[in-house]
Parts: structure tokens; C-alpha cells; sequence
């Protein structure tokens, strides 16, 4: 490793009580694409003999907070309650750089690869429930951990790493074995804000996402050849209009800035344009709905518009294991009372679909292109009503076991 870092930690180490300059050595180049949260670089730490992540940050206000929420983990959790949180080693102040700039050193626990670059560079797909909920409870298992100091706020396929840890396990006939086990971490809490009054929710949609993006992927290598590899920012297009859905509205981008603001709302009850815009996005819903009925009613619960009603990341990890229900679907008589996204319930979508049929009913056109148009209209409608009813008819017995179930899924209400 050629890179020098040297820095000043944050806090005294030495006997005196002051604070002696350290060093990290660096890879040339990181193992990020730098970004808006700062670069990563695999590092090593001579006196220990360890590898580690070195993050560099640019914004020194980004640095403090993200220092001050490591400090409150560190404090707050003893170590056998955070071991799905990425170790902080060690922090500071960067040295031997121009007067004008100031960077914060964080040194952290090394992962060995992101989870996008697992489930972008694995062909994964799922065969059920149960395994599609078992790739959930990886996600969910950190956040329940972090989520009892501060809201990360930035939960992203990118922000989760997997570690190697050793379990020690004794077999039928008694001997031991050390068994390598993946363990999925979370990293990088620039933005993450100390709970208060705020709340986690945000987070727990920001799950809802990711769990949409396995499902485009499990699509993608459903449909196409394992070999082949995805398109990373065709699933993002993906995922995006899909997310629409569920969020009532579209996003645009706000010029030189990194905010985004509300673009165009979608139009549920008044009219039809939307069903034709977003037609592939219901098809994948309805198509998800019906491969993964359980994991379906659990994402639609972290996609809420009212974040009263999202499960917290113990609410997940009950679900997944069958020991809650949430109050929307224990509340609901059958599966048309279910939302489907936003505030849409089956029974309306159904509705929808139906009003949808008489407005293609009527009078023929002269013009043949109108009249083809129309056609395509009704084949498309037809599509999704059938998908609709079948997946009506299959959540129908899941609703009958879910509802057996006494216990609402905590939302932290």
C-alpha cells in the first residue's frame, strides 16, 4: 500500500492526556466511486497488523455527526448488541493537507464486499416466501440494532456490507468446527441524526425499497439467462417508476442541488392515464403479489403513505418469523381491503379496471389508429384484471392464516 494518511485522532491516547498524530496506510485508489458521502480505501494498520476501511469525508459537518452518532452506538450498545453495525476503530482530523481543505479520517471495520455487489454481481433469485423473507431479515436485523440509538436516513443496498465471523458450533458427535458465516453490517452514517423526536420510519420505507429492488432483480435473472449480468441503471429506472406507485408522485431533480422536489402526482380515482403510464410497474406488482403473497403484505406495510401504520425493524423480523400481523390486514375482512399501493385498496384497483373496460366500450372509432390504440388498451386491461383476481383468490387463504395470528406487528405507535 503506497497512500500515506496521517491524522489527529479525536480523543487523548496517550498516558499524558494528549493526543499523539496517527497513520493509516492506503490504497492508491478506493474502492468507491467517490461520492456525495466521501471515498473508501482499504487501509493497514501496521501496529495492530489489521486491514481496515478508511473513509475520507470532505464536509467536516458531515464528519462531526457521523462521529457523534459512532460515539452514542459505542456508548449506548455494549458490544454483543451492535454486531450488525460496522466497528468504528478509530477518527479524526486529517494531516499534511493544504491549509484550505479539511477532511475527517474515519477508520473502520473492513467488509468484504457491499451487498449491491452481491446481489448485482449473483444471479439471485427466490423460490418463496421464505427465502425471499430470509434476504429481509438480513436487512432488518442491523437496523433493529441501529435504530435503538439514531435513524440512518440514507438506507441503501450500498450502505450494507458482508463481514466473516467465526461460530464456534459442536455437531452430533460433539467435535467442534469453526463455521464461516456471512453476517451483513451496516456502514456509513453520514446524515444519520441521534433519535428524538424524529422518527425511523424514512428508514423503514428506504427497506421497503431495497426489498422492490431484490424483487427487479429476481425478475431480471427469472427472465433472462443467469450469465447474463443486469443493467444497474435500467433496474434503477425500474425501480423508480415503481416506487411512484407507492409514493402518489413522481420526483424531479431540483437544478444544482441534491434535492429533489414533487413532479407529477398520480391521478388514482379521476382518471386512466396513469394505468397506461405505469402499466409494466402494475404488472410487476401484481406479478410479485402473486409469487410472494407474505412478503408482498410486508412491503406494502413499509411503502405506507401514513408512517404510522410501517412496521419498525423489530415489527420485520416478528412478521418474517410468523409471530404478528400488521393491524391493517388483521383489520381487513378479505383481500380486497388490502392496500395495494399508497391508498388504493384491491377492491378499488378492481374497480379501477372495471370503470377502465366501459370507457373502452364505447362508441367505435372512425379513425383505424384510434380504434387500434383502443384495442391494445382493452388486451392490457384484460392483463392486469386476470392477474388481479388470481392474486385476489391466492391472498384470500393467506388472509385466512395471517389473521389466526393474535399479535399486531409493532410500529412503534
Amino acid at each position: 500500500m503506497k497512500n500515506l494518511i496521517r491524522y489527529k485522532p479525536y480523543k487523548t491516547n496517550t498516558n499524558d492526556g494528549k493526543i499523539a498524530e496517527r497513520q493509516v496506510k492506503t490504497t492508491e485508489l478506493p474502492i468507491n466511486s467517490q461520492g456525495e458521502n466521501g471515498t473508501v480505501y482499504v487501509g493497514y494498520i501496521e501496529v495492530t497488523k489489521k486491514c481496515v476501511a478508511v473513509k475520507v469525508i470532505n464536509e467536516l459537518d458531515e464528519y462531526e455527526n457521523a462521529l457523534k452518532v459512532s460515539e452514542k452506538i459505542q456508548e449506548m450498545l455494549p458490544r454483543k448488541n451492535r454486531t450488525h453495525i460496522i466497528e468504528m476503530i478509530d477518527a479524526g482530523l486529517r494531516l499534511g493537507v493544504r491549509d484550505s481543505i479539511q477532511q475527517g479520517i474515519f477508520v473502520l471495520e473492513l467488509g468484504t464486499l457491499s451487498f449491491a455487489e452481491m446481489v448485482y454481481g449473483a444471479s439471485l433469485t427466490y423460490q418463496n416466501d421464505d427465502e425471499l423473507g430470509r434476504m429481509a431479515r438480513h436487512i432488518a436485523i442491523p437496523m433493529a440494532e441501529f435504530h435503538q440509538v439514531a435513524m440512518h436516513l440514507d438506507v441503501k443496498p450500498e450502505n450494507f456490507v458482508l463481514t466473516k465471523r467465526e461460530i464456534e458450533r459442536r455437531n452430533f458427535l460433539l467435535l467442534k468446527e469453526n463455521i464461516s458465516e456471512d453476517v451483513f453490517k451496516i456502514v456509513d452514517f453520514n446524515g444519520a441524526q441521534l433519535v428524538k423526536s424524529v422518527s425511523t420510519k424514512t428508514d423503514i420505507w428506504s427497506i421497503g425499497v431495497i426489498m422492490l429492488e431484490l424483487l427487479l432483480l429476481h425478475r431480471f435473472y427469472s427472465e433472462n439467462n443467469s450469465f447474463q449480468k443486469s443493467e444497474k441503471s435500467e433496474i434503477t429506472k425500474q425501480l423508480s417508476e415503481v416506487v411512484d406507485l407507492y409514493r402518489g408522485f413522481s420526483l424531479k431533480k431540483i437544478i444544482n442541488s441534491k434535492e429533489f422536489e414533487k413532479n407529477s402526482p398520480v391521478e388514482y380515482f379521476s382518471n386512466k392515464i396513469w394505468l397506461l403510464k405505469y402499466y409494466e410497474s402494475i404488472g410487476f406488482i401484481l406479478q410479485f403479489w402473486k409469487e410472494f403473497p407474505k412478503m408482498a403484505i410486508l412491503i406494502t406495510n413499509l411503502l405506507s403513505p401514513n408512517r404510522n401504520f410501517r412496521m419498525t425493524a423489530n415489527g420485520i423480523l416478528e412478521f418474517i418469523a410468523g409471530r404478528c400481523v400488521p393491524a391493517e390486514i388483521k383489520n381487513a375482512q378479505n383481500m380486497q381491503q388490502f392496500p395495494i399501493f399508497n391508498r388504493v385498496l384491491f377492491g378499488e384497483f378492481l374497480q379501477i379496471l372495471k370503470e377502465w373496460q366501459n370507457e373502452l366500450a364505447q362508441n367505435s372509432a372512425d379513425d383505424e389508429q384510434i380504434e387500434k390504440r383502443k384495442e391494445v388498451n382493452r388486451q392490457k386491461r384484460e392483463k392486469l384484471t386476470k392477474m388481479a383476481n388470481i392474486v385476489t383468490k391466492r391472498q384470500n387463504k393467506v388472509h385466512k392464516e395471517l389473521v389466526k395470528c393474535r399479535n399486531l406487528c409493532e410500529t412503534g405507535i
